[in-house]
C-alpha cells in the first residue's frame, strides 16, 4: 500500500487533532471548553490553501514532543524531507527523539535514518537504522532499508548478513535477492582467482534460488576458466533457458573461442531462436526495465534507476534482433 503524501497526512493529522478538541469541548462535566489555539486554525488555513511556507512557520510554533501532537510533527518532517530540506527534517525528528513516549522516540529514530538516507549520509543512516532494527515496530522496515543501503555501497556481504536477520517470511520473499548477493560475492572471488570459494558461493546461491540463471552463468565461466568446455556450454544452455533476454545479453560471451562447427551446433541447441546477422545495428537500447521503463543497450542484473533485481527485458523479440559479435556490447 502506498503511503499518503505528507501534505495529505498533515491535513488529516490536523483534522484529527481538531476533532478531538471539539469533542472534548462538548463535554458538560466538568463544564469546560477546550479551545483550539489560534495558530492551529491559521496553519490549517495555510495548508488548505497550499501556502506551505507560511503553514510551516506556524506549525513549528506548535512544536511539541507530546504524543497527541507528534503525528503533526512527523508529517511536517516528512514534508521537509520530500522537499529536499533535510536539515529541517532532521531537526524536527531530533526534537521528537527527546519525547518521553517510547513509540514517538522509536518513530523519530527511524525517520531520522530516512533523513540521512535522503541526504546521502550513509554512515549516520546506518547507525540509526541499526537502532531501529532493535524496535519491534520498526525492525522489518529498518532491515529493508539497511539492505538497500548496503546494495548502494555494493557491500553485498553486509546485505546478505541483514537478509539472514530478517523474519522467515521476508527471507522467503527475497530468496532470489539473496542469491544475487551470493553471485556478486562469487564474481568478486572469481576475479581474485578463488575458484573453490566461487563454487561454494554458487552452491549456496542455488540453495536459495535453484533456478538462478546468474548462478548458471557463473558456473559456465568457472568451467571455461578450468578448461571444461562441455560443462561450460551446458551451463550456458541452462542459463539461456530462463529467458531470451539473457541469451541476447550473453550469447557473444558464450561463443567466444568456438570454431565454426561448434558455434553452429551450439546455436542450434539454444532454447530460443538466435536470429541472423543484419546490417543495421539495432542493439541500441535493446533492454527496458519492466518496473521503471529505463532503456539500456547494456545488461544489468539490477536496474540502475529503480534498483530492482531481474527487471530488464528485451524490447523486441529475440529472433528480430541481430547477433553481430563485433558490435555487441555487454555489461557484466
Amino acid at each position: 500500500m502506498n503511503e499518503l503524501p505528507p501534505i495529505v497526512f498533515l491535513l488529516l493529522a490536523f483534522t484529527a487533532v481538531g476533532s478531538t478538541a471539539w469533542l472534548l469541548g462538548r463535554r458538560s462535566i466538568p463544564v469546560r471548553r477546550v479551545r483550539l489555539p489560534r495558530d492551529y486554525l491559521s496553519a490549517l488555513d495555510h495548508l488548505v490553501n497550499e501556502r506551505f511556507d507560511l503553514a510551516t512557520e506556524v506549525i513549528e510554533r506548535l512544536a511539541s514532543t507530546r504524543a497527541e501532537q507528534a503525528d503533526i510533527q512527523f508529517a511536517l518532517g516528512s514534508l521537509f524531507r520530500r522537499r529536499g530540506e533535510v536539515a529541517r527534517a532532521s531537526a524536527v525528528h531530533e526534537r521528537l527523539r527527546e519525547s518521553s513516549v517510547t513509540a514517538v522516540r522509536e518513530q523519530a529514530t527511524y525517520e531520522l535514518a530516512l533523513d540521512y538516507l535522503a541526504a546521502g549520509l550513509f554512515d549516520r543512516a546506518e547507525r540509526y537504522l541499526e537502532q531501529s532494527a532493535t524496535s519491534r515496530a520498526f525492525r522489518d522496515r529498518a532491515l529493508d532499508r539497511l539492505t538497500w543501503l548496503y546494495e548502494q555501497q555494493r557491500d553485498f556481504a553486509s546485505a546478505l548478513r541483514i537478509w539472514y536477520e530478517m523474519p522467515l517470511d521476508m527471507r522467503d520473499n527475497r530468496a532470489d535477492t539473496a542469491a544475487h548477493y551470493l553471485c556478486e560475492l562469487a564474481e568478486q572471488a572469481l576475479r581474485e582467482g578463488a575458484i573453490e570459494r566461487v563454487k561454494n558461493l554458487l552452491d549456496e546461491a542455488r540453495f536459495h534460488d535453484p533456478d538462478s540463471a546468474r548462478a548458471a552463468l557463473l558456473e559456465a565461466r568457472v568451467a571455461r576458466r578450468t578448461g571444461t568446455i562441455a560443462e561450460a556450454r551446458s551451463a550456458w544452455r541452462r542459463a539461456f533457458l530462463a529467458s531470451p533476454t539473457l541469451q541476447s545479453a550473453f550469447l557473444e560471451e558464450a561463443l567466444q573461442g568456438a570454431r565454426d562447427e561448434e558455434r553452429d551446433a551450439f546455436l542450434a541447441s539454444l532454447p530460443h531462436p538466435a536470429g541472423g546477422n543484419q546490417q543495421a545495428d539495432r542493439t541500441v537500447n535493446r533492454f527496458r526495465c519492466t518496473a521503471c521503463g529505463l532503456e539500456s543497450d547494456a545488461w544489468q542484473w539490477r536496474c540502475p534507476s529503480c534498483r530492482n533485481w531481474d527487471t530488464l527485458a528485451l524490447r523486441e523479440p529475440l529472433n528480430s534482433l541481430p547477433w553481430t559479435p563485433s558490435r555487441s556490447r555487454l555489461s557484466r
